[in-house]
């Protein structure tokens, strides 16, 4: 069994180098710059469902070839019946093809020139072959691959010499056809000529994004919509003249084609008059030119005078104009003015257009006046533009009209109309169309001069209330009216000699003497005579006052007097002295006893006064002013009204109402020293001893007698200040960012339930638990990004304040995976793992030092395992981006948390799972798949060994090529060495195994790497009947748990 494969430290193997360069980061592969060889290709080709396909197979030839075979591998569900042609670079050439196996998707060929004749270099087209593609083949990519059954791959030259080839897959790319496209409508079906530009939207079925519309066969910009409606943009150009365009859709090929056509139309407008200038003339006007205002007139729009045409002329497609002839303006009335558009499209528009009658003018009226009461008239009326229909009208109203000329009209003003005296407005109307209502002149119809005899009666008491009067005298009219003192009251007409008046309460409240007058109004018309009338004043009665009496030093009181024969002029008098005096009605007065009258106690003397004419002072009535008790003293609150307990003494402040001189502040049933500021408040004393202990001491207010009292009490609270909180820790402590809401529990000393816990100095919704234990939560917001938080917690007044604060990690996210397989599901400890996130370090570097590090480019790598221990990893590389780091001996399997802290005190983390056993094979290009990072041991009868690389680099093509291992005589063994991680802890060797090429291969050892930190190795034995083969994946099983697969060619 071979165990090492190491002869000398100082021979560092090609697996081995690249198993560095991954885990050091050391190594920048060339990706670019391949130098071009030999190649046998398919060409990739794009193929119709349901139709065929031919799919050129070229070779890159390099002048020497004679000929070549080889066997293609296809999708026989997606490819068909293949037909197989000489290329059209294998003139003369003879073609064999094996198409055995075409059900099972393989067919081979064999291709040779005859001898002496080679390709020519270049590109060649070597074969040609026919597909028949399903028309149930689902869209998409089938690959079409090289093999070597049953034409083994292989190109030769003249000699038969074997030239070296690469052969490069073909894609096949199946698309479904494109359907005819199929119009069903267009929106809007036409434009009016002249539009600048439209989208047009057309309607129908099988659209598809590179659809293009046409008009009248060419291509217009068109948009994709959904696959009924696509847009085209018709521009201007295609608007500028009248007709019809034919509208259709293309589909590009595959298939496709073109739709059925559907016509637009693009037609005159439909004419719109907006004005006429001018819109009338007066009747009998000569020739007039009219100018006609609108839209979409066009050159050929005609003008119609009720029905007739009419020369006109097209100024543009706003204006036209016409004449109209003197002769159709010699009656009143109105005409149609019509512009027509011709088709296609156009249409009519109408107007109206008046000969208007003239409006009438007054010069003149004979006569001009009349008496009141007079008989009918006949009145003249002088003036211009009278017509046949003229009306003269009255007030608006119209009379009995006879027409003399065009300059005079007579009219019948009827004995109604003048038995009122007044102003009468005479005007003319002209009917319609035009005329209208002459200037008006005045006719007027005048009144007497009323003459008044005598009043009754003649005169009444003073608040006698409402009254009626009787007035006797000459003209008076039924506008006449009786005046009080020269204003109007209520008049009555009974004829032309009596009147009567109403005269309400108000005019007789007070005595005096007042006039009575009548008043005709203008025309004419004129004030009477005045005759007098009387109102006395009664004597006055107090019979009750309300109130009877006030307390002494009441600020100022309204007191109401009842009584009879009060009037408007009545006076209170306070002991004889006037007062201001309010009249209510006749049996009742009011009026304001001062605060200086109720400053002290006593006795006043009230009594009435009404004035002359008649009136007089009415008996006395007493109004008593008593010395008042003190009140009964409330409060209504207290300052302060909490204090600390054990706090110094200090002045309260007392605040309620009817606190007098003599008022004390009692605690507790105890006088303190008080100090009376107003009747709203006083200040107390109170000494520390009161205060000493927590509770609540009764704070009470007594007044002296006489009255006075005790208040009610209101409690003075004497309490235990809060405590300062402290924080000892919080659960959790970090968190990755990003992630959903975290209940948070704080721990430490002196939490109360007002305790609240601040995230960056910000309170947070607090539950109290314990006086040991809060908790709140934090929301995704609080933790989105990368950093950290204070926590602290805050107790309120009295006492209380901010505690300690303790940091709160929200860790960038990170993923851990096999440095070897980039599996991330299970990590092996002693294994290598590769970590990316960001801000995982502040620079780049490697280790260079044995033993490892643990802390490059000033970052660390922590490990805390299922069981809470914690071990920092040794480290290969640190960058921004990515660690490199060995899991630790001895952590215990299970959910660990892995945690990055950079030298800026950044922090990232991540959960992985930690098993014995997770096993991970490094590729040569570090990929994870592809060519194995391994060697081939060849070991011979001798027993000497040989170590071959599996795979190098090609430094033209910049990409890794792998190297046929050659199994080479039966009696030589040649061993697989796999490099890897993650395997080293197996059960036992006999729990390895391994497949080649998917046939069962012997592991002769598993386990960890001599010299290599982290590295495990693998040695297979390669069975000989793999031989040939070529490209094969290798897997290795360890404990149950299958690696990531690799590939070695094997010749």
């Amino acid at each position: 069994m071979i165990k090492y494969l190491f002869g000398r430290k100082s021979s560092i193997l090609l697996g081995v180098a690249i198993i560095l360069t991954l885990v050091t980061g050391a190594l920048n592969y060339p990706v670019s710059g391949q130098t071009q060889g030999r190649i046998v290709r398919v060409v990739n080709t794009q193929a119709v469902a349901g139709q065929n396909v031919v799919i050129p197979v070229e070779l890159l030839s390099l002048g020497n070839e004679n000929a070549l075979g080889f066997s293609l591998e296809f999708n026989p569900a997606i490819l068909t019946s293949p037909a197989v042609a000489p290329g059209a670079s294998a003139a003369g050439a003879s073609l064999n093809a094996n198409l055995v196996n075409v059900a099972n998707g393989k067919i081979g060929i064999a291709l040779a020139f005859p001898a002496g004749q080679t390709f020519s270099a270049g590109v060649r087209q070597i074969v040609n072959i026919t597909f028949s593609v399903p028309a149930n083949a689902s869209s998409g990519s089938t690959s079409i691959l090289f093999s070597d059954q049953p034409v083994f791959r292989e190109v030769v030259d003249v000699d038969a010499n074997t030239l070296t080839a690469t052969f490069t897959v073909g894609t096949v790319n199946v698309v479904q056809p494109n359907s005819l496209p199929v119009l069903t409508s267009l929106n809007p079906t036409f434009t009016i000529v002249g539009t600048q530009g439209i989208i047009l939207s057309i309607n129908g079925q099988n659209f598809l994004g590179n659809s293009v519309a046409r008009w009248n066969g060419t291509d217009r910009v068109t948009t994709f919509v959904s696959a009924s409606q696509l847009t085209m943009a018709v521009p201007a150009a295609d608007l500028a003249a009248t007709g019809s365009a034919s509208v259709t859709v293309f589909n590009p090929a595959p298939i496709g084609g073109l739709s059925n056509p559907l016509t637009f139309s693009i037609n005159n407008p439909a004419p719109v008059i907006t004005g006429l200038t001018p819109s009338s003339v007066l009747l009998g006007t000569g020739d007039t030119s009219v100018v006609i205002t609108g839209n979409n007139f066009v050159a050929a729009s005609k003008v119609q005078w009720n029905g007739l045409d009419r020369p006109s002329n097209y100024v543009n497609s706003t204006q036209l104009s016409f004449v109209i002839p003197a002769a159709d303006l010699v009656n009143a009335g109105t005409a149609t003015i019509t512009v027509l558009n011709p088709g296609p499209g156009g249409g009519a528009a109408n107007a109206t257009f008046s000969v208007n009658n003239t409006v009438p003018q007054i010069s003149s009226i004979n006569p001009l006046s009349t008496a009141t009461g007079s008989a009918d008239l006949i009145l003249t009326v002088y003036g211009s533009n009278f017509i046949a229909a003229s009306k003269v009208r009255k007030n608006g109203s119209e009379r009995s009209t006879t027409f003399v000329s065009n300059t005079q009209l007579t009219a019948v003003i009827p004995a109604s109309d003048l038995a009122v005296g007044g102003t009468i407005s005479i005007t003319v109307f002209n009917p319609a169309p035009g005329g209208g209502i002459s200037n008006a002149l005045d006719f007027f119809v005048s009144n007497p001069v009323p003459a008044l005899t005598s009043v009754s009666p003649t005169s009444a008491l003073a608040g006698s209330g409402l009254q009626t009067l009787t007035l006797i005298g000459t003209g008076f009219q039924s506008v006449s009216k009786a005046q009080w003192n020269g204003s109007d009251r209520i008049t009555a007409y009974i004829s032309s000699t009596q009147l009567t008046v109403t005269l309400p309460a108000s005019d007789l409240n007070s005595g005096g003497v007042g006039m009575i007058t009548v008043v005709n109004p203008n025309p004419g018309g004129g004030t009477s005579n005045a005759l007098s009338f009387t109102i006395n004043n009664p004597l006055p009665v107090i019979l009750s006052l309300n109130p009877v009496s006030v307390q002494a030093g009441s600020p100022d009181l309204t007191v109401t007097i009842n009584g009879t024969g009060f009037t408007n002029s009545s006076k209170v008098r306070w002991n004889s002295n006037d007062r201001a005096t309010t009249f209510a009605n006749s049996t009742q007065l009011t009026f304001t006893a001062s605060s200086a009258d109720l400053a002290s106690a006593g006795t006043a003397i009230l009594t009435v006064f009404n004035p002359l004419p008649g009136g007089g002072l009415s008996g006395p009535a007493n109004f008593v002013v008593n010395q008042p008790p003190n009140p009964v003293p409330s409060i209504s609150g207290i300052s302060p009204s909490t204090v600390n307990a054990g706090s110094g003494g200090f002045i309260m402040t007392v605040n309620g109402s009817n606190f007098v001189a003599g008022s004390k502040v009692f605690l507790n049933g105890n006088e303190r020293a008080t100090i009376f500021v107003s009747g709203t408040q006083l200040t107390a004393n109170i000494p520390a001893v009161d205060i000493a202990n927590p509770g609540t001491a009764n704070i009470t207010v007594i007044n002296p007698a006489p009255g006075g009292g005790t208040s009610n009490a209101i409690g003075l609270n004497i309490i235990q200040p809060n405590p300062a909180p402290s924080i000892t820790s919080i659960n959790p402590g970090m968190v990755i960012a990003g992630g959903t809401q975290i209940a948070l529990k704080v721990t430490g000393a002196n939490f109360i339930n007002q305790s609240v816990i601040r995230w960056n100095d910000i309170d947070r919704n607090t539950v109290y638990v314990s006086s040991t234990e809060l908790s709140t939560t934090i929301s995704p917001q609080d933790i989105a990004l990368q950093g950290s938080a204070g926590v602290k917690v805050f107790n309120p007044a009295p006492g209380g304040g901010v505690s300690n604060e303790l940091r709160f990690v929200i860790a960038g996210p990170i993923s851990n995976v096999s440095a070897a397989s980039y599996f991330g599901d299970e990590l092996a400890i002693e294994s290598i793992v590769a970590t990316y996130g960001t801000n995982l370090a502040t620079g780049l570097e490697n280790a260079n030092t044995v033993p490892l590090p643990t802390t490059l480019a000033g970052s660390t790598v922590l490990i805390k395992d299922s069981a809470g221990l914690q071990r920092l990893a040794s480290l290969f590389f640190s960058s921004p981006t990515q660690m490199n780091y060995l899991i630790p001996q001895g952590t215990v399997t299970g959910t660990a948390t892995v945690i990055i802290t950079s030298g800026s005190n950044q922090v990232s983390a991540g959960s992985v799972r930690i098993v014995n056993v997770a096993p991970g094979l490094f590729s040569a290009d570090a990929s994870g798949n592809g060519l194995a990072a391994a060697n081939a041991l060849r070991v011979k009868m001798n027993g000497e060994q040989i170590t071959e690389n599996v795979a190098n680099f090609d430094e033209a093509k910049k990409v890794f090529v792998a190297t046929p291992i050659d199994l080479g005589p039966e009696n030589e063994q040649v061993f697989l060495v796999l490099y890897g991680t993650g395997f080293r802890y197996r059960s036992s060797l006999s729990a390895v195994s391994s497949t080649i090429g998917g046939a069962a291969s012997e592991v002769t050892f598993a386990g960890a790497s001599p010299d290599y930190i982290g590295l495990d190795q693998c040695n297979i034995r390669i069975p000989r009947s793999l031989a040939g083969r070529g490209d094969v994946e290798v897997i290795l099983f360890v404990d149950g748990k299958m690696s990531n697969k690799v590939k070695v060619n094997i010749k």
